[in-house]
């Protein structure tokens, strides 16, 4: 650029021969030309501009520079600029920074960003005759700023009205700088932004949620809970959230952590809901509808379990079978909705003696019962046995207020080895009390061989 300058036909323009120009001009351009700083000298009153070669760039394709007015220059842009340069030759630097401009450098309207200084420059006696314009060309960065900035816009837009909750906490103290309406949705309307947020939601302490924020703030990696049980203040039952919680790392350090997810309350107590729905159902499946005892399918399973555990913790188990004496002939006589009466009553009755672990009250089918009694040999079995006879012929009667009576008989696995014979040995004896004058009991082990024809004994 030295040799343009001396090359350039200076005595055509306002500065004349660069051998007459006045020290203060020649200083300041050759201060200029050792820059590698963007600058331009505008001289005299018609600005006459001398730039270095750091300055080629700002000008793009405009024609030559060099002995140019400043104005003509930037002619698309001197109403902006006029204001600072009238200032700069009053004697006041200006400075500014990221300034937008419309310039014409490539054939074509365009907006670009400057930092510059215009600075006043001083003849040998004081006065202003110029100024220097220092300059870089900022657009890149502001262009990169305003994208920056837009997609911060549109994902916190996207944030705002996302369906989960979203958060950002600031800072060791955890501040809100950031909440979405989900969010408030989830924990209620309350001053969030700029708080702490274990201010804010200081009822979350001891439920988990912080510990989560404190640990991830502290080693700076995720932490997440599925259906985390959270109770907010002034609500009268757990909330379940989806929760994550990502550390924010910025410039090489942890500036703070995101809080997302979901509220699945709904979800979680439909589900259980739906649980509690499928076990009323299995209950009911397992489940005698008219004495609400355990139906026939439930106890041969609890049977076979607790034969297998009797056998396994080498403890006896006792099952009573029991038969309402002569029930045909009560529901002949008073119809068979007075019998379901009575069944129902001996259902409510059999109940109460079923009540340790493993112990099992069932309707074995017609007028027909069972009482499961685990870790009871004969002697207990036997003693039960004759306490439900009992209890039935005092409590249980039919419509002409007569006395129901039961015929028992008990077995244990002292004496069988399955749960098949179990109830066959039990149903032996249960036809000896019948043929012995029903209302007894009758122990499997005063009954020998296979059990017997059941005939009218039963009846």
């Amino acid at each position: 650029m030295g040799a343009q300058l001396r090359r350039h036909p200076w005595h055509q323009t306002p500065l004349g021969p660069v051998e007459g120009w006045p020290l203060a001009l020649r200083v300041t351009v050759e201060q200029m030309m050792c820059s590698r700083f963007a600058a331009a000298l505008c001289w005299g009153s018609e600005l006459t501009t001398i730039h270095n070669d750091a300055f080629v760039p700002i000008l793009g394709n405009k024609p030559p520079a060099f002995g140019q007015p400043f104005a003509a220059i930037w002619a698309e842009a001197w109403d902006q600029i006029e204001p600072m340069v009238s200032r700069a030759l009053n004697g006041e630097a200006t400075f500014i920074e990221d300034f937008q401009l419309e310039v014409l450098r490539q054939a074509r309207p365009e907006l670009a960003y400057f930092t510059f200084c215009y600075s006043p420059v001083f003849d040998g006696e004081g006065r202003v005759a110029g100024f220097l314009d220092t300059v870089i060309e900022t657009t890149g960065k502001v262009q990169a700023e305003l994208l920056e900035r837009q997609e911060r816009d549109r994902m916190h837009s996207m944030l705002l009205t996302m369906p989960g909750f979203a958060a950002v906490l600031s800072g060791p103290e955890h501040r809100f700088s950031f909440v979405n309406k989900a969010f408030e949705a989830a924990a209620g309307q309350r001053a969030y932004l700029g708080h702490r947020a274990d201010e804010v939601l200081s009822e979350l302490h001891g439920q988990g949620f912080w510990e989560m924020v404190n640990g991830t703030y502290r080693d700076g990696t995720s932490r997440s809970a599925q259906a985390m049980a959270v109770r907010f203040r002034g609500e009268a039952s757990e909330r379940y959230l989806d929760l994550v919680v990502d550390p924010i790392h910025a410039r090489g350090g942890l500036e703070g952590v995101f809080i997302s997810g979901y509220d699945v309350t709904q979800r979680i107590r439909a589900q259980e809901e739906l649980l509690a729905a499928q076990q009323r159902l299995q209950e009911l499946a397992l489940t005698d509808t008219l004495t609400g005892l355990a139906n026939r399918r439930r106890l041969d399973e609890a049977l076979a379990n607790e034969v297998r555990r009797a056998r396994r913790e080498a403890h006896p188990l006792a099952l009573v079978l029991l038969d309402i004496d002569r029930f045909k002939q009560l529901n002949d006589t008073h119809g068979h909705p007075a019998g379901d009466v009575v069944l129902r009553a001996l259902g409510q009755l059999l109940g109460q003696f079923a009540q340790r672990a493993g112990d099992l009250a069932a309707r074995f089918g017609g007028e027909e019962f069972v009482v499961l009694l685990s870790n009871a040999d004969a002697a207990q079995a036997a003693a039960m046995a004759e306490r439900i006879r009992r209890a039935v012929e005092s409590t249980v009667a039919d419509p002409a207020g007569k006395p129901v009576t039961v015929s028992i008989g008990v077995a244990t696995t002292g004496k069988v080895a399955t749960g098949e014979l179990l109830v066959q040995q039990a149903d032996a004896a249960l036809y000896q009390a019948k043929r012995e004058g029903r209302n007894r009991v009758v122990v499997a082990s005063t009954v020998g061989g296979k059990p017997a024809d059941r005939g009218d004994a039963r009846a």
